[in-house]
């Protein structure tokens, strides 16, 4: 097998558009489960089982919520393809 990985030195104008009203979205959902879990300082610190129990019992809901879960879900599955990788499986 054979993974390669490219930069396509393509520039993004991160001040405009629609980044930084999600990077306040996400600052809102990790706000949200600090509150819950102190020990979740940003996005990454948090599971898909903390980001559902604030939905449940934190007011996590809407859009916030939606920003929540495709952050964690990215994160996990980023991780998961790592430990994938580093052990050899191609197939994961």
């Amino acid at each position: 097998p054979v993974l390669v990985i490219t930069n396509s030195n393509v520039k993004h104008d991160l001040g405009d558009g629609e980044y930084p009203i999600r990077v306040r979205q996400c600052k809102e959902a990790t706000d949200i489960l600090t509150k819950m879990n102190p020990s979740i300082q940003s996005l990454r610190d948090a599971t898909m089982k903390d980001v559902e129990a604030a939905a449940q019992s934190a007011g996590l809901d809407g859009v916030i919520l939606q920003r929540a879960r495709h952050v964690v879900s990215e994160n996990e599955r980023t991780v998961k393809t790592a430990d994938a990788l580093e052990k050899g499986d191609w197939e994961t």
